[in-house]
């Protein structure tokens, strides 16, 4: 390819971009939601995983995970009970998820 009267090659297409995969991934699908909702996560690699969902006081009302898991993708799909097998109200929340390397939150919205 000539750009200006220069040659510029084109990428091979074998050639791979080098991304790195040494982040986490915490996603939530849908959300808001009213009844369940997918919550979908990536480890980079083994690791202590805690995934909690607090209210705007800081009370953890449920814990989806707590164990050491392997590196790859995760998916649970859950309803909007707590710990005690109580509807969550409609609201405002926080799920957090905590590894040996870092912690990662994202705002959970509860529709009527």
């Amino acid at each position: 390819m000539r750009i200006l009267g220069k040659f510029y090659p084109f990428p091979k297409i074998e050639e791979k971009i080098n991304v790195s995969k040494e982040f986490i991934y915490l996603h939530i699908q849908p959300n808001p939601f009213n009844s369940f909702t997918k919550i979908k996560y990536y480890l980079p690699k083994s690791s202590n995983a805690i995934l909690k969902i607090y209210d705007v006081k800081g009370e953890c009302l449920k814990r989806f995970v707590n164990r050491r898991q392997n590196a790859g993708i995760y998916e649970i799909k859950r309803d909007r009970k707590n710990d005690r097998d109580k509807k969550i109200c409609e609201e405002i929340y926080f799920l957090r998820l905590e590894t040996n390397d870092c912690i990662i939150t994202n705002k959970v919205i509860i529709m009527p």
